[in-house]
């Protein structure tokens, strides 16, 4: 909540930065000489050039215009005038101004620091009439000429005292300060870039599965945790050494030394050998095989070491395939491969999955919030007839396995509406009311499920599609639903449950909850060793999320300072332009 209210504050900093510089640029805006001068004449003659004039006290884009007296779109320049056009009220009008023997011109030569659009410029002083003239000098498309303008001076200075002033000239010391605010700002965009991808990094606990001895494995983004059942410390292994990549998406424990890794960017099961510090991908999934293949994205699999099989969720096809231990493919449900169609699909999103007490199996169904179980043979999956599937949660009418988002509303103001008034529907388990309201329209699912040794079944459900926290328990019959309470509202990572409670990763908080099968009461699990080492990476987590907004805030300061010192700079330029430099003449 703090993350998302600090995003928020630097939003609204940062409109209101930006709305400032916008105003002082719109104020400012009108002392910009000629951004562009237009005409479509390109006949070039001898000692004429294209000439702009500008008055003393307002300096403002012209368009050039067609003028009979002179060739169209050029100005002339002599010895002692220049043919120019100065703006009469709303009209343009063609002049000529010559200038006295004791004339002064000089070539007002800019000196950027970052940028500026303010153009070298030709300024003859009359001093009889205590006048002075602007002038730029462009090519024949309007662009500002700058060698030309130096030719027009020369010639000019031929005829009258000339001399060449260097303005805008910033200080050394502001030079100096503008190249340490941009080498701030590089430092604090890199320090901004590399904190938040380590920032966002999923640093904390994540899967969580326990073997049937009690042994406790664990992961985070580096290592792999092996605890009892009372929580003590006993190993880590650090993932790399192991040869896993990131990607973990489920857990399997055989004993304490082998295990199961399911990994979603490849689609692959690995099995690892803890006493070797191996870790091998299952030869069905293998490149150099016939048999290759993969999942599709995310997958959760259970492993049942009587039957020698592996049974898995292929969610992304809406299906259940039953494997053998080297990854072979036995048999599988229908699903999108088979037939397309979602009326025709046995499952929608198939996630969780375990194995009961009686060898059944027990699916999640998400999509369709609905718990199926299925009896298991040797070979493989017993595919029985839609109606003699034991679903111990019906499927709600209105839910589709394939959402049709178009009719979905854009705006997320009204979406959040849409959402408040939306009817949250009770449903029921084998007629008997569900007194929860946790089914909300097309968002409600089950994550993952599990049986503990006295038959009670533990469900994870989730409101949305990346949120979990309700924790639901059943009778060993799926009646007398009943809400765990947890001490906080929080994304839950995995379940699992060893021996007499059910643990649950919090990342969030880097913690384990431990719930008490036969009391439901609430514990932290793990030993001091363990619950320091989940500290420390907490507080690593929370050092770059620290960082992070302190870099960027330097970043967004640095590079609005050095946007006020390019709007400054600007506005001195245009002042000294308009004669109001103290070391210039004042006329």
């Amino acid at each position: 909540m703090k993350s998302i209210l600090m995003v928020y504050l630097i939003i609204v900093i940062m409109t209101v930065i930006v709305s400032i510089f916008v105003r002082i640029y719109q104020r400012i805006s009108h002392y910009r000489t000629f951004k562009d001068i237009k005409h479509n004449y390109n006949y070039r003659q001898p000692n004429q050039c294209l000439v702009g004039f500008i008055l003393q006290h307002k300096i403002e884009e012209i368009t050039m215009i067609t003028n009979p007296e002179t060739t169209p779109g050029v100005l002339q320049y002599g010895k002692r005038k220049i043919i120019g056009v100065m703006r009469y009220e709303d009209d343009y009008r063609l002049i000529t101004k010559e200038f006295d023997q004791d004339a002064e011109v000089v070539l007002m030569n800019p000196k950027v620091l970052i940028s500026s659009k303010i153009p070298p410029l030709i300024r003859i002083i009359n001093p009889r009439k205590k006048r002075s003239y602007y002038f730029v000098v462009t090519d024949i498309w309007g662009n500002i000429d700058r060698r030309k303008t130096r030719e027009v001076f020369n010639q000019l200075s031929a005829h009258f005292r000339g001399g060449i002033i260097s303005y805008g000239q910033p200080t050394q010391e502001l030079k100096i300060f503008v190249q340490s605010l941009i080498v701030v700002m590089f430092i604090g965009l890199l320090t901004t870039i590399y904190s938040s991808f380590n920032a966002a990094y999923p640093q904390q606990l994540g899967f969580i599965s326990a073997s049937p001895n009690g042994d406790v494995f664990t992961t985070d983004h580096r290592y792999l945790y092996n605890l009892d059942s009372q929580g003590n410390l006993h190993n880590k292994y650090a993932l790399k050494d192991l040869g896993i990549r990131e990607g973990i998406t489920d857990l399997q424990v055989s004993d304490r030394s082998q295990l199961f890794l399911g990994n979603w960017e490849t689609g692959r099961i690995e099995y690892c050998q803890l006493d070797q510090n191996t870790c091998q991908e299952l030869p069905g999934f293998q490149k150099d095989t016939g048999i290759n293949w993969e999942f599709r994205s995310t997958f959760k699999f259970v492993v049942d070491h009587e039957k020698q099989l592996i049974y898995a969720t292929d969610t992304a096809r809406h299906r259940l395939v039953a494997l053998t231990m080297n990854g072979e493919i036995l048999e599988s449900t229908r699903g999108e491969e088979i037939l397309p169609t979602e009326e025709e699909m046995l499952l929608c999103y198939p996630n969780g999955i375990t194995i009961d007490n009686n060898g059944k199996l027990a699916v999640a169904d998400s999509n369709n919030f609905r718990l199926i179980t299925w009896l298991t043979n040797s070979e493989g999956l017993e595919i029985t007839p839609d109606q003699q599937i034991d679903t111990v949660r019906p499927p709600r009418p209105i839910t589709e396995c394939l959402p049709d988002h178009t009719t979905r509303p854009k705006n997320w103001i009204i979406r959040s509406w849409e959402k408040l008034l939306r009817d949250h529907t009770n449903y029921y388990i084998e007629g008997r009311r569900i007194a929860l309201t946790v089914a909300d329209s097309g968002k409600t699912f089950p994550i993952f499920l599990e049986q503990d040794n006295q038959g009670f079944w533990w469900v994870l459900v989730s409101e949305s599609s990346f949120s979990r926290y309700n924790l639901i328990r059943f009778d060993p019959n799926w009646s007398r639903p009943r809400k765990v309470w947890l001490p906080e509202t929080t994304d839950i990572s995995n379940m699992t449950i060893a021996e007499n409670q059910v643990l649950l990763t919090v990342p969030e908080y880097g913690e384990i909850w431990a719930i008490a099968v036969d009391n439901l009461s609430f514990s932290i699990f793990g030993d001091d060793t363990f619950k320091q080492l989940m500290s420390e990476i907490k507080q690593s987590k929370q050092n770059l999320l620290r960082v992070y907004y302190q870099s960027l805030m330097l970043t967004i300061i640095s590079c609005a300072m050095v946007l006020v010192i390019y709007l400054w700079e600007s506005h001195q330029k245009a002042m000294k332009l308009l004669g109001l430099d103290p070391n210039l003449p004042g006329y």
